[in-house]
């Protein structure tokens, strides 16, 4: 068969070129170019043949040292993913845990805030009481020194124009002595 076709392409090939020159070709002329494109070829597959397998072999090599590389970088990828994964949710935990511990500190900062409030008012109510006494108890005395000061000058002037009352103080002052 592949006779059959090499026969059929040189004698096309012979009737293409017999245009010009009407010169009969026959198979027998071009049998020594095709003996010299057989040898030809079969020479350069029979040296090329060995560094081209060489070539082959070492991209087979390269393509599986690339699979396995990339195989081992596939499963560093799928075991970081798993971490950083075990990570977020760890953070999502701990970002849950930190607002229910800010929620806590926040309600005893609220109580703490509303007892010190408390006291400072039960304080503030104490020392207003205590200085309204203490105010009450000074304007007292200063009433009592001014009646008895208003007392001790209407004595005195009573004294002082009455005698007989005089020699009668002064007779029970000395008896009392």
């Amino acid at each position: 068969m592949r006779l059959g076709l090499i026969y059929i392409l040189f004698t096309s090939s012979l009737f293409a070129a017999e245009g010009g020159v009407h010169h009969e070709a026959h198979v027998s002329e071009l049998m020594w170019p095709f003996f010299n494109f057989v040898l030809f070829f079969s020479f350069i597959i029979y040296k090329a043949k060995k560094p081209i397998k060489e070539g082959f072999d070492k991209n087979s090599e390269l393509i599986k040292e690339l699979f396995e590389y990339a195989k081992a970088k596939d499963e560093d990828a799928q075991k970081k993913i798993a971490l950083y994964k075990g990570k977020l949710d760890d953070f999502h935990l701990e970002v849950d845990k930190l607002n229910k511990e800010m929620e806590e500190e926040f309600v005893n900062f609220q109580k703490e805030t509303i007892e010190e409030t408390k006291k400072q008012i039960e304080r503030a109510s104490q020392d207003a009481k205590r200085k309204a006494e203490s105010e009450k108890n000074r304007k007292v005395r200063e009433i009592n020194e001014e009646l008895l000061n208003n007392i001790i000058l209407k004595t005195k002037d009573t004294f002082g124009t009455n005698s007989t009352l005089r020699d009668k103080a002064t007779s029970k002052i000395v008896a009392a002595l």
